[in-house]
C-alpha cells in the first residue's frame, strides 16, 4: 500500500523531509494509517510510534580514515604546492654554475628574452 499522503503530512508535522519519515510495516495497523487523513490523525499515529522520524544520515569518514592509516598523503588543496617536496639528487641543481643550463651558448646565438 502507498502512504504518500500520510508520509507528506507526517513530514510536515515533524519538520523533516518525506524520505526521513518511517512508517511501520505491521499489517495490523495499515488500515489505521490509511484512515489517518487529517493532521490530528497523523499526530495520533506519531504518539503511538506507528510513524517515526528516521535519524539523519551522516557522511561516512571510513575512506579518509583508511587512507590516512595507510600513510597516503591527502590531495593538495587550494594554495598548496604540488610536486616534489625535496630534490632527488642535489648534483642536478639548476642553480649550480656547472649545470648544463649555465653553459655558454655558441657565439652568434640570440639570447632568449622578451621580444
Amino acid at each position: 500500500m502507498r502512504f504518500d499522503y500520510q508520509r507528506r503530512l507526517a513530514a510536515s508535522l515533524l519538520g523533516i523531509g518525506v524520505n526521513r519519515v518511517w512508517i511501520t510495516t505491521d499489517p495490523k495497523v495499515q488500515d489505521d494509517i490509511l484512515d489517518a487523513i487529517t493532521r490530528d490523525g497523523i499526530r495520533n499515529l506519531i504518539r503511538k510510534n506507528i510513524i517515526q522520524k528516521r535519524p539523519v544520515q551522516g557522511v561516512s569518514r571510513a575512506s579518509p580514515r583508511a587512507r590516512r592509516a595507510a600513510g597516503e598523503r591527502p590531495p593538495a588543496g587550494a594554495g598548496e604546492p604540488q610536486g616534489r617536496t625535496e630534490r632527488e639528487d642535489s648534483s642536478e641543481d639548476p642553480l649550480d654554475p656547472d649545470h648544463p643550463r649555465h653553459a655558454p651558448s655558441p657565439p652568434g646565438t640570440p639570447r632568449p628574452g622578451p621580444d
